[in-house]
């Protein structure tokens, strides 16, 4: 399932294939927890593909928000809100 965070959820998985399921996450480190990301704010981040595919876009968001996620993490860093869960949604 898809969330409205763009997030996948894995559902309804029997117990007997639980061990399968996060191997698989292990294997494609796949981030899958808190302590295997970097940051509350680059767990949530979201940006859409803006130029050059789309033709509303005026600016690059896709290629230019891990940037901006990178330059925020050192503030939030500061203020001691690095684990916290942030959403940043990027247009182009």
């Amino acid at each position: 399932r898809m969330t409205c965070n763009q997030q996948v959820m894995i559902a309804d998985v029997p117990a007997a294939k639980k061990d399968t399921i996060q191997k698989l996450l292990d294997q494609f480190k796949i981030a899958h927890t808190a302590e295997t990301t970097v940051s509350g704010l680059r767990r949530n981040m979201v940006a859409c593909v803006a130029l050059p595919t789309c033709p509303l876009a005026f600016a690059e968001a896709e290629r230019y928000l891990p940037t901006l996620v990178g330059k925020l993490e050192g503030v939030l860093e500061r203020c001691g809100l690095q684990e916290r869960d942030i959403v940043i949604r990027m247009t182009g």
